[in-house]
């Protein structure tokens, strides 16, 4: 009941920022070769999970949790 509080919550205050365009940066790519990740995850208020690059994927705050499956 909490999460979906909170998750509706957030997707409330954050709608406004769904249309924009997802970007990675420079330091995201440094940060992902100096820690040795395999996978990256740009979490973004929309709805779609969608690949941004090899590795590298758009996901919703309300699918934040499947990171860490």
């Amino acid at each position: 009941m909490i999460k979906r509080t909170i998750q509706s919550t957030i997707r409330e205050s954050l709608k406004k920022y769904s249309t924009m365009i997802l970007q990675v940066t420079k330091g995201f790519w440094i940060a992902m070769d100096d820690l040795s990740c395999k996978k990256g995850y740009v979490v973004y208020p929309g709805d779609d999970a969608y690949p941004i690059a090899e590795n590298v994927s758009a996901l919703p705050l309300t699918d934040v949790d499947k990171i860490l499956e």
